[in-house]
């Protein structure tokens, strides 16, 4: 089963999600203490997730299935992705870095877009 992305009221199908990191801050805090060999520490939760969300679009209309869902994205709104094989991966996000959008380089027929986005909720 594919990968919808909701965007307000639009939604991204790419023909496939190639991939998806994700990683987390500790909230740990250590205090170094003069004199002493091992310091003082304030345990937190880890913070939200962030990583990298990179699709394939494939197809007669890849191009411009590529660009809509770039511009989407470039609007500066929450998304939501929303895997129906993997539902540990759903989450509310938004871009917090770099949208690239690249043509595929073997076939020339293919477009890979890829966003750095932080999760702001589920």
């Amino acid at each position: 089963m594919p990968t919808v992305i909701t965007v307000g009221a639009s939604t991204i199908a790419p023909q496939q999600v190639m991939n998806i990191t994700s990683q987390q801050e500790s909230g740990t805090i250590v205090h170094p203490i003069l004199g002493r060999a091992f310091p003082d520490i304030t345990l937190r939760p880890a913070g939200v997730r962030t990583g990298t969300i990179t699709m394939g679009f494939a197809g007669p209309t890849a191009e411009t299935d590529a660009a809509t869902a770039r511009a989407l994205l470039a609007s500066g709104v929450v998304f939501t992705i929303a895997p129906e094989e993997r539902t540990s991966l759903s989450m509310a996000c938004i871009v917090s870095g770099r949208i690239s959008l690249d043509l595929e380089d073997v076939t020339r027929d293919a477009w890979v877009l890829t966003v750095d986005y932080q999760e702001v909720g589920q």
